[in-house]
């Protein structure tokens, strides 16, 4: 339920508003007591998220964090497109946004604690996906080889966020009886405690609220000291040192070096399969004439045919399959946890109906992914781990809900599916 402000309506269209109108207030007046500070001198929008499933919310935040991406890929390229029509004096603008999005009714959220240990492990598998060998990244890599060159100059695209809350700051009930036995023995700088009191009410908004702030910044404004932001595309200074390098500095090798490397082999890794499949189509099928024909029609359904041949864990009855072309790995964070969501709600409602729904272990849900880390087993099995850690902070989900991958590289032959398959196995009550 809303967490403050008077006038909520719950979830319906006067709540929302009474949520929007009550965060923008707050923002205003917290800049008019603080003054200048990171909400000013930028464009500010406002978003109300009207669930009130945690999993659903955090499906939501994924969303928001792939629109604003979007947004800055979407400036960056029609900033490029004017470069190139009035050429090189024209200076490129920077793009700096802050979106505010107010999550007012998932009632896990009402606990400074749940909802800070949500945020960071999203903002930690955020951080992760920068290490990820996507489809995008080598399509790109492709591109590039195919002209003879870079087809454009790399803009930095960064989304950073930012938790406010009700209670923020709030600790924990064992971290406050630490903290008063410290005050007691005279251990506790008092100015420093008023100080840390002081900015804990910048963050105090009436709901739990995520900031997003994106930037887009042109070429020439990237700026190695800028502070590091928890998505971006440029490496870090410590990345680009060499590793192990000789005293002229010969022969080394840089973190970026590797990735080249790795992105490279990935592209060799696919298009080598792209080539096994098509001579085994032109075996089996002679009216198949190229493979063009056979990748935009068949990577579900092959995956689908050797999911129910090879895994043993799947239920005719029970067992359900979707289907996904996300590329990028915001996207499909936001598949999966809505999936997630939308399974958990037919389960609990299942269980309202008939008791014993639950009780069967049987029948995990297939979610094919032919486009997501298509060439990197060991970049998705990071996702599943870094999926597998979100829904271990919403207490109770542990239990309940299993993760595991199938794909085209993985090192056990025996998960070896045409496509990338990431499987949800739900669990009865324990």
């Amino acid at each position: 339920m809303p967490q403050g402000g008077s006038g909520s309506t719950g979830n319906g269209i006067g709540g929302v508003w009474s949520a929007l109108e009550n965060t923008e207030q707050w923002i205003s007046d917290t800049m008019d007591r603080a003054g200048p500070n990171l909400y000013s001198e930028k464009e500010v929008s406002y978003v109300c998220e009207t669930t009130d499933e945690t999993l659903m919310a955090v499906a939501s935040i994924f969303r928001r964090v792939k629109e604003v991406r979007q947004l800055a890929e979407s400036h960056s390229l029609a900033e490029e497109s004017i470069v190139i029509n009035k050429g090189p004096d024209y200076v490129p603008s920077t793009l700096q946004q802050t979106k505010v999005v107010i999550i007012p009714w998932c009632e896990y959220f009402d606990s400074f604690q749940e909802f800070e240990g949500v945020i960071q492990a999203v903002n930690r598998a955020r951080e992760s996906a920068d290490d990820y060998m996507t489809d995008v990244a080598l399509e790109k890599l492709e591109t590039e080889r195919k002209e003879g060159g870079p087809m454009d100059r790399d803009w930095e695209v960064s989304v950073n966020s930012l938790s406010l809350h009700p209670k923020y700051g709030e600790e924990s009930p064992e971290k406050r009886l630490e903290m008063e036995k410290e005050e007691k023995k005279g251990k506790v700088d008092l100015n420093m405690k008023a100080l840390r009191e002081r900015s804990k009410l910048v963050r105090q908004s009436p709901y739990p609220t995520l900031l997003l702030e994106v930037k887009a910044l042109p070429p020439n404004d990237i700026n190695e000291n800028s502070p590091t932001t928890i998505h971006k595309k440029s490496e870090t200074s410590d990345s680009k040192r060499p590793i192990d390098p000789d005293a002229s500095g010969k022969g080394s090798v840089s973190k970026e070096d590797l990735k080249k490397l790795e992105r490279l082999f990935g592209q060799s890794a696919a298009t080598n399969r792209l080539n096994i499949l098509e001579e085994e189509i032109k075996e089996s099928n002679g009216k198949v004439k190229s493979i063009e024909e056979v990748t935009i029609a068949s990577p579900s359904t092959a995956a689908q045919n050797w999911l129910t041949e090879n895994d043993p864990s799947y239920h005719q009855e029970i067992s359900a399959f979707a289907v996904t072309d996300a590329k990028h790995v915001d996207a499909a964070y936001e598949v999966i946890f809505t999936n997630l969501a939308i399974e958990r709600y037919s389960r609990l409602s299942a269980k309202k109906k008939d008791a014993t729904t639950l009780s069967s272990d049987k029948g995990p849900s297939y979610i094919i992914m032919p486009h997501f880390l298509s060439s990197s087993a060991t970049s998705f099995e990071n996702f599943a781990t870094k999926v597998t850690t979100i829904i271990n902070t919403v207490h109770g989900l542990k239990e309940q809900v299993s993760v595991h991958i199938f794909h085209p590289e993985h090192v056990d032959t025996e998960k070896r599916c045409p496509v990338p398959v990431f499987v949800i196995q739900w669990y009865g009550d324990k």
